[in-house]
């Protein structure tokens, strides 16, 4: 659950920061009852564009599938990729030691899949 504030809370630093920390949410700061600041903790703030990421790609994810609606389990997925299945897709395989990395280069959006398997 959020934690709300008010504005003269924060002549107690040490408290709000302990909040921050604790918690790894940020702490919302009212002033007269109004919405008025957000404080987090430089941890949490760091998170937040891997955070995105991930969300952004689940977005995607979901958008395919709803689009196309082709749904594949992992399983299979990985499966269907060892054997080289997705090799007409634009997948490739490197040998890394023991490990298969699949990839693929998406030109469009300037960015390299890889699924380790």
């Amino acid at each position: 659950m959020p934690q709300i504030r008010p504005i003269t809370d924060l002549r107690n630093t040490n408290e709000i920061s302990e909040i921050c920390h604790a918690k790894k949410e940020p702490v919302f700061i009212t002033k007269n009852g109004y919405g008025d600041l957000v404080v987090m903790s430089m941890e949490t703030y760091e998170s937040m564009p891997e955070t995105a990421k991930t969300d952004a790609a689940i977005l995607e994810a979901e958008t395919e599938y709803a689009r196309d609606g082709i749904f594949h389990d992992a399983r299979s997925a990985f499966d269907s990729l060892r054997k080289g299945a997705y090799a007409g897709k634009g997948y490739r395989q490197l040998f890394v030691g023991n490990d298969t990395v699949i990839y693929r280069i998406d030109e469009k959006r300037r960015q390299v899949i890889v699924i380790t398997v």
